[in-house]
C-alpha cells in the first residue's frame, strides 16, 4: 500500500484548515488506500502567524527533521500562507523530492499569492525552482488559482466539504416547521474571535438593529483569539444592556454546535480575514439552511449566491441593512435557507472533497 505524508495542522487548536485535514486523514477512503503518516504543524496560538519566536524555530527544527526520517510515496502538504512558514515549506517539498517523493500542496486560503509577491529577488527565483517541482496543486475555488503565481503547472480546484448526514435532509425540514412561526430570531457568528473575522461588526449592527426595535440575538461561539478585542465586546454588551441578547458561548463542537446551527435563522460571517479561503462555518451553515452574511473575500463569493447577502465591505452599516432585509422579509429567508441545503449538497459534501484529493493522489502516482 502506497504511504503519503500528511504535512499540516491538525486540531487542536481548531480552524478551518485543521478541520480540514482532520477529515481527510480520519477518512475510511483514504485510509483503505493509502497508508497515513502525519507531521503536526499546528501553532497553539493562531494570532502569532508570521512572526519569528525561538519556540516556533525549534518546533520547526522538529517538523522538518521528522521529515527527513520518513519516506513515502507522496508528500501532501497544507502551504503556509506566511513568509517564515513559506520558505520552511519551500526547503520541505525541496527535500522531499530529493527523495523521489511526489509532491501534492494544499492551499486553504488566499494570501499565498501576496507572501509569494512580498519575497525578494532571490526568494522569488527558490520559490519558483522549488514549486515547479510540485506534481500537483490544490486550491479552494477557482479564485485561488492566481496564488501559485503560475509557478505550479498543475493547479486543480477542490471544494471544503463536510459529511452530508451531518445535518441530513430530515433535520434541516424539521427545523425549518419549528422555525416557522418564531418571533425572536438568533443570529450565528460561528467562527475563532479573531477581530478581522468580523465579531465585532456583528455585534454593533444587531445592537443598532435592537435599538430600532427588532427582536434578534445574536451567539457567538468560538474561540478567542484577541483578548483585548474580547474585552471591548464585553464592555459594547454592557454598555447597551444586551447582555441577554447577545451571548458568548465559547467553542462549540459535535451535537451541540449541530444543535446551535439548526435553531439558527440566520449565520454572519462579516470576515475581512487577510488569509481567507473558504470557510467552514458557512459550509456547515449551508447544510443547517442558514440565510448566509458574509463578505467578498477568498473564494466566499462561490459560497453565496441566491442564499443571502455577500458584502462588498464588511461595515456595520452594510452588515445591518443585510440583516434587515432578511429579518424583514420572511419568505425572502425560506427562499435563502432552501437554497443554501441545496447548493451545500451540490457542491460542499465531504465525500466530494475526499474523493477529488483521492483522485489527485491517484493521478500523481501514475
Amino acid at each position: 500500500m502506497k504511504k503519503i505524508m500528511v504535512v499540516g495542522p491538525v486540531p487542536p487548536p481548531i480552524h478551518g484548515e485543521s478541520l480540514a485535514l482532520d477529515n481527510l486523514i480520519k477518512s475510511d477512503e483514504i485510509n483503505d488506500s493509502f497508508t497515513i503518516k502525519v507531521i503536526n504543524t499546528n501553532r497553539k496560538n493562531v494570532n502569532s502567524a508570521g512572526k519569528f519566536s525561538i519556540s516556533k524555530f525549534f518546533q520547526d527544527i522538529i517538523i522538518i527533521y521528522k521529515i527527513f526520517r520518513e519516506q513515502a510515496d507522496i508528500m501532501y502538504i497544507s502551504i503556509s500562507q506566511t513568509k517564515l512558514g513559506l520558505l520552511r515549506d519551500l526547503l520541505i517539498i525541496n527535500l522531499s523530492q530529493k527523495k523521489s517523493c511526489k509532491i501534492v500542496t494544499h492551499l486553504h486560503g488566499n494570501n499565498l499569492g501576496n507572501t509569494i509577491d512580498s519575497l525578494t529577488n532571490l526568494e522569488k527565483k527558490l520559490a519558483k525552482h522549488v514549486l515547479s517541482k510540485v506534481n500537483s496543486a490544490i486550491v479552494l475555488g477557482e479564485r485561488l488559482v492566481s496564488n501559485y503565481r503560475g509557478m505550479v503547472n498543475d493547479v486543480n480546484v477542490i471544494r471544503n466539504g463536510i459529511p452530508e448526514d451531518y445535518i441530513d435532509y430530515n433535520e434541516f425540514e424539521v427545523a425549518m416547521l419549528e422555525k416557522k412561526d418564531k418571533k425572536t430570531l438568533k443570529i450565528i457568528y460561528l467562527s475563532n474571535l479573531i477581530e478581522s473575522k468580523g465579531f465585532l461588526i456583528a455585534a454593533k449592527a444587531v445592537i443598532e438593529l435592537i435599538k430600532e426595535g427588532y427582536q434578534i440575538e445574536l451567539i457567538l461561539a468560538g474561540a478567542v483569539h484577541d483578548n483585548e478585542k474580547y474585552e471591548e465586546l464585553l464592555k459594547i454588551i454592557k454598555e447597551n444592556n444586551c447582555k441577554e441578547i447577545i451571548k458568548y458561548i465559547g467553542i462549540v463542537t459535535g451535537e451541540k454546535k449541530k444543535g446551535l446551527l439548526l435553531n439558527a435563522d440566520i449565520m454572519l460571517l462579516p470576515t475581512y480575514y487577510k488569509v481567507e479561503g473558504q470557510p467552514i462555518s458557512i459550509i456547515e451553515g449551508m447544510a443547517a439552511g442558514l440565510p448566509i452574511i458574509s463578505t467578498n473575500i477568498g473564494c466566499i463569493d462561490e459560497m453565496i449566491k441566491d442564499n443571502g447577502f455577500l458584502l462588498e465591505d464588511s461595515t456595520v452599516p452594510k452588515v445591518r441593512e443585510a440583516l434587515r432585509k432578511l429579518i424583514e422579509d420572511k419568505n425572502l429567508r425560506i427562499e435563502c435557507s432552501y437554497n443554501s441545503r441545496n447548493r451545500f449538497e451540490k457542491y460542499y459534501c465531504l465525500d466530494k472533497y475526499i474523493s477529488g484529493i483521492k483522485n489527485i493522489f491517484t493521478s500523481v502516482l501514475r
